[in-house]
């Protein structure tokens, strides 16, 4: 079980890195209490035969700190493997709760888990979107580079805000772009899709196309990540 609840945590986690596009400026606005609802869909597989992990994730800012920092904290429940065509219900965790700080530009300076492994910080880095940090135009694109970690390769990535569109009551910003570590024995690597909330920078939804994706307890994957805001 308590596997279970990491694979389907750590293909969740750090969406509120990303940020949005803020008139010329992409940064995330938030205040304690903040509350979002996410359904999850991941597709990958395991041991040659396909998985698809549903899952239900509740994320409430906790704390904004004067510098700006977003923290949250996240629960993962309602968690659903299908392996191969068998349907596996997985119990509720209450005590699996992840915290999650990032600056207001994207970058994660923090989180705490028990199940807390190099492999989910990997994660939580390749999967956060990083902001150019200065003002952007729509359709320019913005590279960058995160150094190496005692927890994570050198990363390097670029986005680009491609278009505004309406994804159900939300205005959004569709940002496409890609990250992907620039050593190791599999380095892992993601294309994806977001629409950021125009209002506040929030996740209303992603698409992530995995190689390698250092899934805990199962290696590195090919995956396909979904997340719908539900509320």
């Amino acid at each position: 079980m308590k596997r279970s609840l990491a694979i389907a945590a750590s293909l969740s986690l750090a969406i509120i890195a990303f940020a949005a596009y803020d008139g010329m400026l992409l940064t995330r606005v938030a205040k304690p209490g903040d509350l979002a609802k996410y359904k999850l869909t991941a597709e990958l597989e395991y041991m040659g035969s396909p998985v698809t992990v549903t899952a239900l994730m509740t994320e409430k800012v906790s704390q904004v700190a004067t510098n700006g920092n977003i923290t949250i904290e996240q629960a993962t429940t309602n968690v659903s493997i299908d392996f191969d065509g068998t349907p596996i219900k997985i119990p509720d965790n209450p005590s699996a709760v992840i915290s999650i700080t990032s600056t207001p530009l994207g970058t994660i300076v923090g989180t705490k888990a028990d199940f807390a492994t190099d492999s989910l910080m990997r994660l939580w880095v390749l999967q956060a979107l990083t902001t150019a940090g200065k003002p952007v135009q729509m359709g320019e694109l913005w590279a960058f580079t995160l150094p190496k970690t005692a927890n994570t390769a050198e990363i390097k990535g670029s986005y680009t805000v491609e278009a505004a569109e309406k994804i159900g009551e939300y205005d959004t910003y569709r940002i496409k772009g890609s990250t992907k570590e620039s050593d190791g024995a599999n380095p892992a690597s993601v294309q994806a899709t977001y629409w950021i909330n125009v209002k506040d920078g929030s996740v209303v939804k992603v698409v992530g196309n995995w190689t390698n994706a250092p899934i805990p307890q199962v290696g590195p994957s090919k995956a396909k990540l979904t997340v719908s805001r539900q509320n």
